[in-house]
């Protein structure tokens, strides 16, 4: 909820790269750092919008593309839907089956079902076979996260003695993107208990 939130992210990177020039008006002109502290933004959006591209299994880029990524961001904040389990799905069938699955994880039907006809539709205009798209879509999208549920479940056994847990997540994790049997636990949205949970840093 502070200067750490993710929504914060952006414009703390920005003041830190604000910070560094300041360091470095004594070695470089300030109109030459002001010029190059302009270029953060645009560069940022255009990295942002490429990796939803990604995300979301598109391989070109359409102008409405930005339009879209935020509609279903909204929709899926609105319903608070989870993050990385919903494009995970999204990539596990093709599209038209994928969004009938995710629909019912939105209070917003009729938006829901807006967003999935346009996304269906840019995901045909792609041309990729389904296999293609799903095979780029789980490269950048998770099954496994180190969630902080898990993390603290890790920390009470661990405090216990029994290292397994701890052992068990560190080789869930170091293989995020494969489908592992028997680990389908550790893809699981967070418990009740679980959702609000918050570790400190250095845990």
């Amino acid at each position: 909820t502070g200067r750490y939130s993710f929504e914060n992210q952006v414009p703390i990177a920005h003041w830190n790269l604000a910070a560094l020039a300041q360091a470095l008006t004594p070695l470089v002109e300030v109109k030459v750092l002001r010029e190059t502290m302009e270029l953060f933004l645009p560069l940022y959006e255009a990295e942002w919008l490429d990796l939803m591209r990604r995300r979301l299994g598109f391989a070109q880029a359409e102008a409405d593309d930005e339009a879209l990524v935020r509609r279903v961001l909204q929709l899926m904040q609105a319903s608070a839907v989870d993050y990385t389990n919903f494009f995970r799905e999204l990539s596990e069938s093709p599209a038209e089956q994928a969004v009938r699955r995710l629909r019912e994880d939105f209070v917003d039907l009729q938006g829901f079902d807006a967003w999935a006809a346009d996304y269906c539709a840019r995901t045909a205009r792609e041309g990729s076979e389904p296999a293609e798209r799903q095979a780029r879509m789980q490269t950048v999208n998770p099954k496994y996260i180190l969630r902080n549920y898990l993390a603290q479940q890790a920390i009470e056994a661990a405090e216990k003695g029994d290292y397994a847990p701890v052992r068990e997540l560190h080789a869930v994790l170091s293989r995020p993107f494969e489908e592992q049997p028997g680990m389908q636990r550790y893809a699981e949205r967070p418990p009740e208990w679980g959702k609000h949970l918050e570790i400190s840093c250095s845990s």
